[in-house]
């Protein structure tokens, strides 16, 4: 599984990803940073300072934003990018109707289907 992982993130498929997302996005990235994203905030506000201009900043936290994902809305979005054939097949079989479990100390619940939210490390 994981050498499929690192086949789908190639550098031509990832390229084909970033391709469509904001130039401003620094998260999961190579080579961008928490740091970098800060070097761009403070180069951008310190030019809008100089210029009479004001700076307003919103920062949000998706820590847990993957464990609310619609599922169909993802995959509706993978289409619309000219994702499909075999990879958006292996996209939904990987994130559809997966079947999980959870432990709290010594119990385990019964096994159930997930409606939204991606696979942890995903």
């Amino acid at each position: 599984f994981p050498k499929s992982l690192n086949q789908l993130f190639s550098p031509p498929s990832f390229l084909f990803i970033v391709g469509h997302l904001s130039p401003r996005q620094h998260g999961f990235i190579p080579k961008r940073t928490t740091s970098s994203n800060l070097m761009c905030l403070v180069s951008s506000a310190l030019s809008n300072m100089l210029s009479g201009r004001k700076t307003d900043v919103v920062y949000t936290d998706f820590s847990v934003a993957y464990d609310s994902v619609s599922l169909d809305l993802l995959i509706a979005k993978h289409e619309r990018l000219g994702i499909g054939g075999r990879l958006l097949t292996w996209l939904k079989t990987y994130l559809v109707a997966r079947s999980y479990r959870v432990r709290v100390s010594a119990c385990l619940s019964d096994s159930f289907v997930g409606s939204s939210g991606v696979p942890q490390g995903s």
